[in-house]
């Protein structure tokens, strides 16, 4: 379920929707206009080797340095290393890292920090940025809207600290609508091969074999999952809008009244829209016969096992 935008969707989906969400007023105005122009390209650094979706858990630490005036961020563990990173490998000259703050050695939760990882005039990875190491880091570049160090290396913490675990709230509200429109894709093909494909006729008599969709068994299929992934975008719409309306009141009011039950919802979505569609595109894509296990449909990734680790590791 990929396509050309594939290398490009963290830039809309996760990079600008958190610079839009987390930034102060001052950095807003100088990195936003930047990513909307393309002159910088985003990715998102939370998932680990160990784990992803536990917040609370993440071993990345971002220590004040009050010497350097820096934030040191550092994945102390194997575990913590960072991993499958949309868009890191090749084409992301920033990322947001998610890590826990340490001033003076207390422990102030996770935050946001953007963070550079290639010279944006040659595309080579900075000086100090090595594989699995995100390197030295500047002060600013720690996400101020919800909470601040200052320069005293007084830490300002935020009214509500539940802001930081809306952003993959806002990642999830998008994967519903998204994987179904991929279904979507596949229900077309499958439909359109089948009608056009004619194997076997009714009886002797008959001059045309018959369309392989006519056959109840492949029609049923194939509009079910046509009626499938036509609800599950309704639905992803629905969420998306959800999400919409509580980013516009958490950025008016500070509320995040509504952020639980959001959340709940696009853990669901997301669990059900992605199980259904990577199995709704398999089922179109043996609907579609023997060409639909040829490559030309390009309806399947193929590739060695061990190949497909090495690139996910790379990138």
């Amino acid at each position: 379920m990929t396509d050309w935008m594939m290398p490009i969707h963290p830039q809309f989906r996760i990079f600008m929707s958190n610079l839009e969400r987390q930034m102060s007023d001052e950095q807003k105005s100088i990195w936003v206009p930047k990513a909307e122009r393309f002159e910088i390209l985003g990715c998102y650094y939370q998932t680990k080797l160990g784990h992803g979706s536990n917040v609370r858990g993440i071993e990345t630490t971002a220590i004040l340095d009050e010497d350097s005036d820096e934030v040191i961020l550092n994945s102390p563990t194997l575990s913590s290393t960072k991993y499958w990173l949309g868009a890191a490998g090749v084409c992301a000259t920033h990322g947001i890292v998610v890590a826990r703050l340490f001033i003076r050695g207390h422990g102030y939760g996770t935050h946001l920090f953007l963070t550079q990882l290639r010279d944006l005039d040659t595309h080579q990875l900075c000086t100090g940025v090595e594989i699995y190491e995100l390197g030295p880091k500047v002060f600013q570049g720690m996400l101020a809207r919800n909470a601040q160090v200052l320069r005293d290396g007084t830490y300002v913490k935020p009214k509500n600290t539940k802001h930081s675990y809306g952003l993959m709230v806002s990642v999830r509200a998008l994967m519903a609508e998204i994987t179904a429109w991929d279904l979507l894709k596949a229900v077309v093909v499958a439909y359109h091969y089948t009608k056009f494909r004619q194997q076997f006729k009714k009886d002797s008599t008959d001059k045309n074999e018959v369309a392989v969709f006519d056959n109840t068994s492949v029609r049923y299929r194939v509009l079910h999952l046509l009626a499938t992934a036509t609800a599950v975008i309704v639905v992803g719409h629905s969420i998306k809008k959800a999400d919409d309306e509580y980013t516009a009141t958490m950025l008016q009011t500070g509320s995040t009244s509504e952020l639980e039950d959001l959340h709940l919802q696009t853990v669901s979505a997301k669990t059900y829209s992605t199980e259904v569609a990577s199995r709704g595109v398999e089922t179109c894509r043996i609907a579609c016969g023997g060409h639909g296990y040829s490559g030309f449909g390009r309806m399947y990734a193929h590739g060695e096992c061990s190949d497909l680790r090495r690139r996910q590791l790379c990138h």
